[in-house]
């Protein structure tokens, strides 16, 4: 009876706890205790990214040094759970945004409980003091995850609400070593498919965080390129050239990007 009541009692901790425990059967090598604090690189110009955390470990802001459109800083809101809630993409003074979004979670559901299981995203608007936004001036799109066993997303349907209605339905395959080897999209037209297949045997950013993960939906514990120069705990610290241009946590970089990292009070 006291083991049973001691493990009841883990697991509501757990629950309520975001980050703090690792409730994932997940067979791949964790990665090092490292936060990425610094991205810079060219997105619309040469430009910078700090990061900052609060003390459970999650990031509270991204602030960029030039903010603008297809630019703008990164708030995150969480709930009373440490549950992330929202990523706002929000232009200097915080008045209005470019991007947000909001996260909802099955709280009927233990294995739903640490992940979100819909995004509602909004474009363009007034930020405001409540929970949502004040005002909407472009488009709004509803996306819904389903996860694998390990907490990856492999499935996301895409619902744009406006300005365009339209749907998609996009499934990531990952290999035996963790890796996402294929992305397919399914539109009402058809379907578009992307195959990754080369990995170095480095440890992926986007391995130091869930909400990185997330973010980018980027699962993968290795690279899909070989980087110019990695840190002694394996994480890349410099991409270069066509290697970084694409998406990363949240910004489209073109050309060599450099990522700072804290891992256990080192600057790299």
């Amino acid at each position: 009876m006291k083991t049973l009541i001691t493990s009841l009692f883990s697991l509501l901790l757990c629950s309520a706890l975001f980050y703090s425990c690792d409730k994932h059967d997940y067979p791949y090598p964790h990665p090092p205790r490292c936060q990425i604090t610094k991205l810079k690189g060219e997105i619309l110009f040469t430009d910078s990214v700090l990061i900052t955390y609060n003390a459970k470990g999650n990031p509270v802001s991204m602030t960029r040094t030039h903010v603008g459109t297809g630019a703008p800083n990164f708030l995150f809101r969480y709930d009373k759970y440490n549950r992330l809630t929202d990523i706002i993409g929000a232009y200097s003074g915080n008045v209005t945004f470019e991007t947000w979004h909001h996260y909802v979670y099955n709280n009927n559901s233990y294995s739903d409980a640490l992940r979100p299981v819909t995004d509602t995203t909004y474009t363009f608007g007034v930020i405001g003091t409540g929970p949502l936004p004040e005002q909407i001036f472009h488009g709004v799109r509803y996306t819904d995850f389903t996860y694998d066993r390990y907490g990856r997303i492999i499935v996301a349907r895409e619902v744009d609400i406006r300005p365009i209605p339209d749907t998609r339905e996009l499934r990531y395959y990952y290999n035996a070593a963790g890796n996402l080897i294929a992305l397919a999209t399914t539109y009402p037209q058809g379907i578009d498919s992307i195959n990754l297949v080369a990995y170095d045997n480095k440890i992926n950013p986007h391995q130091t965080h869930p909400i990185w993960q997330l973010i980018d939906r980027n699962y993968s514990v290795n690279n899909p390129f070989t980087a110019v120069a990695y840190n002694n705990f394996g994480l890349p610290t410099v991409i270069g050239g066509k290697e970084s241009a694409g998406e990363f946590l949240g910004y489209d970089f073109i050309g060599e990007l450099t990522i700072d990292y804290n891992c256990h009070g080192s600057g790299h």
